[in-house]
């Protein structure tokens, strides 16, 4: 029962954001909201382990990692070389509304 709750709030979550309830937005927020329940569901059902020394080694790493994207980007940033080249990508969006264009 609890999961078909789950699935008809995502579903009326969908079509509210999409503004139209169409049959398709009804379809295809159905076929969503259904993966999704039955994929975290999976999810819950498997047990956690966690491992404090393969976290903090992950977090090390990351900090690592990020520190050095930072410098590359600084390098890049600072140095007297253009490495990088700019460029605007044009694509046309035809049929979409002003606010779909702006989240896109």
């Amino acid at each position: 029962m609890i999961r078909l709750v789950r699935v008809v709030v995502l579903v009326v979550i969908w079509v509210a954001l999409w503004g139209d309830p169409s049959p398709a937005n009804l379809l295809s927020g159905l076929a969503l909201a259904v993966a999704i329940v039955v994929l975290f569901d999976t999810w819950r059902s498997a047990p956690v382990v966690v491992r404090p020394l393969r976290a903090a080694h992950f977090a090390v790493h990351f900090a690592f990692k990020l520190v050095e994207a930072s410098l590359v980007v600084a390098r890049t940033v600072v140095s007297p070389r253009d490495r990088v080249h700019t460029g605007i990508v044009e694509v046309p969006l035809r049929g979409c509304s002003d606010a779909l264009v702006t989240l896109i």
